[in-house]
């Protein structure tokens, strides 16, 4: 049946209804009213010109053929269109009177060109989609709208319902959309696996993956979650333009991994990031909420460029955590946290906070790395510290390395700034170059310093805690500050290469103390334990008191290049136990006591410009084979 005319075609009943048409066509130029509910053809059914329903109606061609809608669409009604073949809407579709409902059956084409299909109620495309025109589909009463197969169209897509929309297929797999929106209020669906545009892609509403997704926009187009998203499933999200997470990601369902690719950025906005994998932000990343991201089995969570904004981060995974590029950079975090199970490698060079900084697991460098609190936050190691590179801790408040430090890749340097306080707590720190401790030190357990490329070691404030330190370098161990003021120190040992710098005035140990190297006095000094030892030289223009209730070794030659100004072992109260000497000579500019027993072990010559007082007996360690000659 073809029906020509300019002026109105009306079905008043079905057609069809008992024997299907071969096919219907209506020309263009008139309108065209579908009353009767039922047109069924076994062939194509074409109306030509705007066509209106009258009745709830189904379309079916059971020969598939193609039905088309050459001009507008409209009638508040609903509509099904089933056929195997081809079904076009060429015109708007109830852009003034919407239709209840839009339904087109699997199993052929539908190509909506009309730039937008309006509902009070859901539409589902059920085959193939394509769109032929920059497309807006609306339904005004929150029905759903629902792809059922592929979407294709070189043209943007918007999605307005309060409903759910659900894209089943594949999105611009063959042909990418310009843009694809979807609007608030309801929920999306990504179940197709891929979305493809050239420009943007923004999901304003709960999104959820009922596959392993990858989100392309092949011009650099923005695309934007503005609601949560979930869904046990992978994310790759590829774009050089904004990649943005307005909502929580995987708080209810945790997504299986979340990749995004280099070369724009993103923006984790949502509060927290849930994977039962991996998490990789390939491009330069920004918070916009104080975040938490989480994989609950051991995935990696890598930032592979910049991290800044300032808010917190705490970072969960028993897996490796990675900062490739600067943290807080431009935007200083308020704290990061890393928890323990795992190992973090801060490879950027710098982490900035206002707040605390906390590594949790074993931690390694990947560069030359400079750690800032700008508001006295805590920096804290709680693990072991790795990495042949230079590690800078600023901050006002505790610095704590809670495992060992080098112990398996030496730092090739370490310096603390002064103004807060730092906690050795891990036994060991191991450096190819120097170690600067600028703030209070405390000791944790018994431990060892050493740098193997005869770095300086430098205590520039205080140093307590009852335990042993062994400091082991070529180059000067320096004591700038009280040592054991607070709390005695268990033993000091220094080794036999290098030298010794003592600025600090007093250092207390409730042991032993043994210099093996060249000791140098910069400040009247105090040296009180049980068992001291100077096992080389010590030079320098200032008062030496050595408080020993043990044995007191006076290993090497004092005042040999520069005088002592005196030397006092004990006093006259305190006097106790042994001076043993065993260096060829001691010279001071004025007094020189020796308040308990004196052993000579050599050869010996005493010169003062002062007093020179035995308040005990003085022995050779073998009768009549040394000699004491006194200046």
């Amino acid at each position: 049946l073809a029906v020509n005319t300019a002026g109105a075609t009306t079905f008043t009943g079905a057609v069809g209804g008992t024997t299907a048409l071969s096919s219907l066509s209506t020309d263009a130029g008139g309108t065209v009213a579908i009353n009767g509910g039922v047109v069924n053809t076994t062939g194509a059914q074409s109306y030509g010109e705007a066509a209106t329903l009258d009745a709830a109606t189904v379309l079916t061609s059971t020969g598939s053929g193609a039905i088309t809608f050459g001009s507008t669409l409209n009638g508040a009604q609903t509509l099904a269109v089933n056929t195997s073949g081809a079904t076009t809407f060429t015109g708007a579709v109830g852009g003034t009177a919407a239709l209840t409902s839009l339904t087109t059956d699997a199993g052929g084409t539908v190509a909506i060109n009309g730039g937008s299909v309006t509902t009070s109620g859901a539409q589902s495309y059920g085959e193939a989609a394509t769109l032929g025109a920059n497309t807006t589909l609306a339904s005004s009463g929150s029905g759903a709208v629902t792809f059922g197969h592929t979407l294709n169209g070189a043209y943007t897509l918007a999605v307005n319902t309060s409903g759910a929309t659900t894209f089943t297929g594949a999105v611009g797999g063959t042909t990418a959309l310009t843009s694809l929106t979807t609007n608030t209020g309801g929920t999306v669906a990504i179940d197709g696996g891929a979305v493809r545009t050239t420009g943007a892609q923004s999901y304003g509403e709960a999104a959820t993956l009922g596959a392993n997704t990858t989100l392309t926009s092949t011009s650099n187009g923005a695309i934007t979650f503005g609601d949560t998203l979930n869904g046990a499933y992978t994310l790759a999200v590829n774009t050089s333009g904004a990649t943005t997470f307005t909502g929580a990601v995987g708080g209810t369902t945790a997504l299986t991994s979340l990749t995004t690719d280099a070369g724009g950025t993103v923006t984790i906005n949502g509060g927290a990031v849930t994977t039962t994998g991996a998490q990789s932000y390939g491009e330069a990343a920004t918070l916009g909420a104080n975040t938490t991201l989480t994989s609950t089995s051991n995935g990696a969570i890598t930032f592979g460029d910049t991290l800044n904004g300032a808010y917190t981060l705490a970072v969960n995974t028993s897996g490796a955590t990675t900062f490739t590029g600067a943290v807080g950079g431009t935007n200083a975090l308020t704290s990061l946290t890393t928890n323990a199970g795992g190992s973090v490698a801060i490879n950027g060079g710098a982490v900035t906070t206002t707040g605390a900084q906390s590594y949790g697991e074993a931690a390694t460098l990947g560069a030359a790395t400079t750690l800032t609190s700008s508001n006295s936050g805590d920096i804290t190691f709680g693990d072991t510290l790795n990495g042949a590179y230079t590690l800078a801790v600023n901050t006002a408040g505790a610095t704590t390395f809670t495992g060992a430090v080098g112990g398996t890749a030496a730092l090739t340097s370490l310096t603390t700034d002064a103004g807060g306080t730092v906690a050795i707590n891990g036994g060991a720190v191991t450096t190819t170059g120097a170690q600067s401790y600028g703030e209070a030190a405390t000791l944790g357990a018994n431990t060892t310093l050493t740098s193997t490329g005869a770095g300086n070691i430098t205590f520039g404030g205080t140093l307590n805690g009852a335990y042993t330190l062994a400091v082991n370098t070529a180059g000067i161990t320096a004591f700038n500050g009280e040592v054991g003021g607070t709390t005695a120190l268990a033993s000091i040992t220094t080794d036999a290469l290098g030298s010794v710098s003592m600025t600090g005035g007093r250092i207390k140990t409730s042991g032993a103390q043994t210099y093996n190297d060249a000791v140098n006095l910069g400040a009247a000094t105090t040296l009180q334990g049980v068992n001291v030892a100077l096992m080389s030289t010590v030079d320098g223009t200032q008062a030496l008191t050595l408080s020993d209730s043990g044995t007191t070794v006076l290993g090497g030659i004092l005042g040999g290049t520069t005088p002592l100004l005196s030397l006092t072992t004990d006093s006259l109260t305190t006097a106790a136990g042994e001076t043993h000497l065993k260096g060829a000579s001691i010279h001071v500019t004025a007094d020189a006591v020796f308040h308990d027993i004196v052993k000579v072990f050599t050869d010996v010559t005493l010169q003062t410009g002062g007093d020179l007082t035995f308040m005990q007996t003085v022995n050779g360690d073998t009768a009549n084979t040394r000699s004491l000659t006194l200046d």
